[in-house]
């Protein structure tokens, strides 16, 4: 017998098959409009909502990084991310995977990667963060991506194409200035915990 299919092995009690069928029916009777109205069945005789599919991942960057390899895409890290990418492809065609996540070295090369890569299938935004961009006084600059499948879910942020926009709608809604510095992170001995 042939191997099972990966996205057939996916856990929880759903029959996966007939949760991309009705991921395929929902996107056909919403195909065009701003947004689901539900993602229920016409004519179910249950209203079962569709599970919402998504994938969170930290792709390997030592390939990315300054203390790493800085092979970049000839580094080994690269096989990895093609399953990945293949992964991502496959769910998207299938119709389990709503969105994506990445976090990744701010080297990480995401135009490439992300956005031409999934341009066909996703709407992919993506920014950069740190921590000190969050009031911790840490410096480690990171790539943040989501790819939004497109035959399930709309994006309704700013132009995906601006990263700039994208970038500074993000800083409005998260972004604060650092107000403490290294100091207030400083522990106190157990003897003046205990007294």
């Amino acid at each position: 017998a042939p191997p099972m299919p990966w996205w057939k092995k996916l856990p929880g009690n759903h029959d996966w098959e007939e949760v991309a069928a009705k991921r395929q029916r929902t996107a056909e009777r919403h195909a065009g409009s701003m947004a689901f109205e539900g993602d229920f069945d016409e004519g179910d005789d249950e209203e079962v909502p569709v599970p919402f599919g998504y994938s969170v991942s930290g792709l390997v960057c030592t390939d990315y990084t300054g203390l790493g390899s800085q092979c970049r895409e000839a580094g080994v890290s690269e096989r990895h991310h093609a399953v990945w990418t293949e992964e991502r492809h496959m769910a998207a065609e299938h119709l389990l995977e709503d969105i994506y996540f990445i976090e990744n070295s701010d080297r990480h090369p995401v135009l490439k990667k992300q956005v031409e890569e999934f341009r066909s299938s996703h709407t992919v935004v993506h920014i950069k963060a740190s921590p000190d961009m969050f009031m911790h006084p840490v410096h480690r600059p990171r790539v943040l991506a989501a790819g939004i499948n497109r035959a399930t879910c709309v994006w309704v942020g700013p132009d995906p194409d601006d990263p700039k926009a994208i970038q500074d709608d993000f800083q409005k809604l998260f972004g604060c200035k650092l107000r403490d510095n290294v100091d207030s992170y400083f522990a106190a001995s157990s003897k003046e915990v205990n007294g």
